[in-house]
């Protein structure tokens, strides 16, 4: 087993965010994810919305929705080591980055003025990627790359479930009708 998701973060409160993307919250906790659907406030002033669904996280719709804030997106495929995270303002993208296992071991491709933080982010799982074997490596470091670029801005990742702060409470949210 492993992730197929997708969240995007918009740095705004719970309720404007939701209101924003179109949808409602339930109130009832999702601690697991489970639901095709749920959010979180974070403390970082960033609220998550996490989908099951591999593309949600890039969708037009989503992108387009989003036109009055900054938004943070991931996409996370373990079945085949993919992983991407953009930037969009105003509605369009303004970078994207993403590591791609099929394409390579050391994979990381990357459109638009990229932030700072990720020749670091790279050069890091580089090197953890060649202590761990390089190409003959039973693990894959860079699927890290993006994701942990979205984690700089946002402060969270979707495979860690307590923070210093404590834990992201989840509730499940649906699509206004």
């Amino acid at each position: 087993m492993g992730f197929s998701i997708s969240w995007v973060a918009l740095r705004l409160p719970k309720d404007r965010a939701l209101e924003i993307m179109g949808f409602t919250d339930t109130g009832v906790a999702d601690e697991a994810n489970e639901a095709p659907f749920s959010a979180a406030s974070l403390p970082t002033g960033w609220t998550i919305i996490w989908s099951n669904e591999f593309e949600y996280a890039v969708s037009p719709s989503t992108i387009v929705g989003s036109s009055d804030t900054e938004i943070i997106g991931c996409q996370v495929e373990e079945h085949v080591m993919f992983s991407s995270c953009f930037a969009a303002q105003n509605g369009i993208v303004t970078w994207n980055v993403s590591h791609d296992a099929q394409e390579g071991t050391y994979d990381v491709s990357s459109t638009g003025p990229v932030p700072n933080q990720l020749r670091q982010i790279e050069n890091s799982k580089v090197d953890a990627q060649n202590a761990s074997g390089g190409v003959h490596s039973d693990v894959d470091h860079l699927i890290d790359v993006p994701i942990d670029l979205a984690a700089s801005f946002t402060g969270y990742r979707y495979d860690q479930f307590s923070y210093d702060w404590g834990s992201p409470e989840f509730s499940i949210i649906e699509l206004k009708l």
